[in-house]
């Protein structure tokens, strides 16, 4: 992809964050169904996986990013979601340049908190071109960041990370304490999404959370679980899907479970369904495809955001908190909280990300 035609495109992006109410935002597909591939590392063979490297930056890839969701509540059981992303898009190959203010990296940060009780979700976006002073990952200590939005870490992530970010009223001040290591998806960390592409991919499953919550309301004193995911690839989605389903959770018991399907454009089109339950010692079972589906129940708008979850013998339904909690950003998904039940009884909270609708 050439310099200027990867500029046009980030323009796109910035474009479509500023334009009118009737301006149709980009789909989150738009990021990473990207043709344009040449010179770029192309995940496609199992590779060793090696920490604290691997939490850092892949700039011989296209695409990466550094995502953390959680559910937290306050000491009166009131309860809120959070978002925040990182994300980084390569404009070229190459790398580096010979002026630091010269850069081939654009990074785009996503930040949204759900207050459940009031029904409310409010997510804030920023942009940046790679520098030192204003966005990147260091790897120890760990530090991603985009300007004074930052997680970070005393070391290289091994015990535990701070989130500090803030917008228009609304705040978060949180330690996360890593309580599951590093789990691997897919073939060793190599999780095909068709069968054509693929990623490098590995979660931080629970991480136990504990500091403040503000909103133009108040501040809140919280405690709760978050889960960290981590993935890079070149060229992740197939032009035959138009978006995916996306769901992680925390059960009660202790296990915590992710699931993820593509949505295809016709039904002769391939879908490869990955599922995996982490144990309660962190160790990980993989879910085959016969194993495990997912059926919509429930519509917001266009949104699929409840659905019948069916593991083997076991059924689930998964709730959204609410439905409006859609990311309202440049790159428009939904993005929310979800309460798991089961015989109408709540045995674990998540996160659902939809794209492609």
């Amino acid at each position: 992809m050439s310099v200027k035609r990867a500029w046009l495109f980030c323009i796109s992006v910035l474009v479509s964050a500023c334009g009118t109410e009737e301006h149709r935002p980009l789909s989150m597909n738009a990021l990473y169904n990207n043709p344009d591939i040449a010179g770029f590392t192309i995940a496609d063979k199992i590779l060793p996986f090696e920490f604290p490297r691997d939490h850092g930056e892949h700039l011989d890839f296209q695409t990466e990013w550094w995502y953390l969701v959680g559910f937290v509540e306050d000491e009166n059981q009131r309860e809120f979601g959070f978002q925040f992303t990182l994300f980084r898009q390569a404009l070229t190959p190459e790398t580096p340049f010979d002026n630091e203010w010269r850069t081939g990296q654009i990074y785009m940060a996503h930040f949204a908190i759900s207050d459940i009780a009031l029904r409310d979700h409010n997510a804030f976006e920023r942009f940046s071109r790679g520098h030192e002073h204003l966005a990147g990952v260091n790897v120890s200590p760990f530090r991603a960041y985009l300007e004074d939005w930052v997680m970070a870490s005393e070391d290289d992530m091994s015990s535990s990370l701070e989130l500090r970010t803030k917008d228009s009223g609304y705040a978060l001040d949180l330690t996360l304490e890593v309580t599951k290591a590093p789990v691997l998806h897919g073939d060793d960390g190599l999780s095909w999404k068709s069968p054509t592409n693929a990623s490098y991919y590995y979660s931080i499953p629970r991480l136990k959370t504990s500091g403040t919550l503000t909103t133009p309301e108040q501040t809140f004193k919280v405690s709760g679980n978050a889960w960290l995911d981590r993935e890079w690839s070149t060229g992740i989605l197939n032009p035959n899907y138009v978006g995916w389903n996306w769901l992680t959770v925390h059960l009660d018991d202790g296990r915590d479970l992710v699931l993820f399907n593509l949505e295809p454009k016709s039904d002769d089109v391939e879908v490869m369904p990955v599922g995996m339950f982490v144990e309660h010692d962190g160790s990980r079972t993989r879910l085959s495809p016969d194993q495990w589906r997912m059926h919509p129940i429930k519509f917001w708008r266009s949104w699929p955001v409840g659905w019948e979850l069916q593991i083997e013998d076991s059924i689930f339904t998964i709730e959204p908190a609410f439905d409006d909690q859609l990311m309202t950003t440049s790159v428009r998904y939904w993005e929310g909280v979800v309460y798991v039940l089961a015989d109408e009884q709540r045995v674990g909270t998540g996160y659902l990300e939809l794209t492609g609708y």
